[in-house]
């Protein structure tokens, strides 16, 4: 299991490279922020979630220390849960839903979509991480 925090875009997308290869190939980033009482109040929760799920990789972004990876992701909620499959956003979650969060891991895991799906992101739903798009 690796959590870390992302100070910047750069180093997100590093991790998620690396970490997609390595494991899985399913990467969890959230976005929250220490004054987020939903955050907060999830955090307990996630970290049980984090512990079960060994294979899959998790980072954390603070929404106010990484103000360029909240821009690219056009983050307006938080927490936000953006799932990545082999270093293409795969799905996304806004808010702390567990239950939901865990089977869109699943799905990811597995190669699937969920019911429903995630909410789009501007068009970086299918974007590959690192590609030709400065993504």
């Amino acid at each position: 299991m690796t959590v870390m925090t992302c100070a910047d875009l750069e180093a997100a997308l590093a991790h998620v490279r690396a970490a997609g290869d390595a494991r899985n190939g399913v990467v969890v980033v959230e976005f929250s922020a220490r004054w987020c009482g939903g955050c907060r109040k999830f955090a307990a929760p996630y970290e049980k979630l984090i512990k079960e799920l060994s294979t899959t990789s998790f980072c954390a972004v603070d929404v106010d220390r990484s103000p360029e990876l909240v821009a690219s992701f056009s983050v307006s909620e938080l927490p936000l849960f953006v799932l990545f499959r082999e270093s293409e956003v795969f799905d996304n979650l806004v808010g702390g839903k567990l239950t939901l969060l865990r089977q869109k891991i699943a799905a990811a895991a597995a190669g699937g979509r969920t019911k429903g799906g995630g909410q789009h992101m501007g068009g970086r739903a299918h974007r590959r991480i690192g590609g030709d798009d400065g993504l």
